[in-house]
């Protein structure tokens, strides 16, 4: 289950902070100021009328700076994808994110309530992040109508099918739904499959966003290992559903056997 996903409190941020130490403050501090900055230059981009490559080139920067800044340690196990494909991967935390791999541009399907949220939600809208309200039926719907426009554009997706965050190693079942639409269309589906060496990075239960972001960035460094499974296409949802999820499932329990033994 996901952590508690607010909008900003200001006066709760402070809160925090006046309780954080100088390393996790100026952690802090830095991620803030580079997402503001990156979010500002999408949106000037977006508004001018660049292509989305363009504007998706801001995005790879403030993504490559933050995996430098922050010491993260991807360890890759497969080839990265030659073609736009749906993107489908477990959920630990919202630092996920930064894991996918990026040699072209791809959109995310986000939840509506990020959507306002100040530069993460902006900067979202001028990736042409796909905005789902999972409680609305015509939300859905709409989502499965837009990522289907976006790859026949050749545009790549990113998407989370269990919908949520879990502590893992055990997936949640798969939302049936874009598989659906990936069978119907004959759309590639590339599975992901991600576990971070310590647990506490997952963001889970009660766990409010700006006091887990703030201990998550003043770690020294993070690992993480990454698998990539050979792009495929499906012909029925079901199969679709089971197949993806087995595979993503196996990955990650052996990702963190391989993490228990070291």
């Amino acid at each position: 289950m996901s952590g508690c996903l607010l909008p900003p409190n200001y006066f709760f941020i402070f809160q925090t902070l006046e309780h954080a130490d100088l390393q996790d403050i100026v952690a802090i501090a830095f991620f803030l100021l580079l997402t503001a900055l990156a979010s500002i230059l999408v949106i000037l981009l977006k508004a001018i009328g660049r292509k989305h490559e363009e504007v998706f080139g801001i995005y790879k920067l403030w993504r490559g700076l933050l995996l430098t800044a922050f010491s993260v340690h991807i360890e890759w196990h497969g080839d990265l994808p030659e073609a736009p494909s749906i993107l489908m991967g477990n959920h630990r935390s919202y630092l996920d994110v930064l894991m996918l791999p990026t040699n072209f541009p791809f959109v995310y399907v986000g939840k509506i309530e990020v959507r306002q949220w100040p530069f993460i939600g902006w900067g979202g809208r001028a990736l042409e992040t796909v905005w789902v309200d999972r409680s609305n039926a015509h939300s859905r719907n709409n989502v499965r109508v837009q990522v289907k426009e976006r790859l026949t554009h050749n545009k790549a997706v990113c998407l989370f099918p269990e919908s949520t965050t879990t502590a893992g190693p055990e997936l949640l079942p798969f939302k049936p739904g874009m598989f659906k639409t990936a069978a119907d269309n004959g759309f590639p589906i590339t599975a992901i499959a991600m576990e971070y060496e310590t647990s506490d990075m997952a963001w889970v239960g009660d766990s409010l966003f700006f006091p887990h972001l703030v201990r998550t960035l003043g770690k020294k460094e993070y690992k993480v290992k990454v698998g990539i499974r050979q792009t495929k296409i499906y012909h029925n949802a079901t199969e679709a559903v089971e197949d993806t999820h087995q595979w993503i499932q196996e990955k990650v329990i052996a990702f963190r056997r391989d993490w228990d033994i070291a």
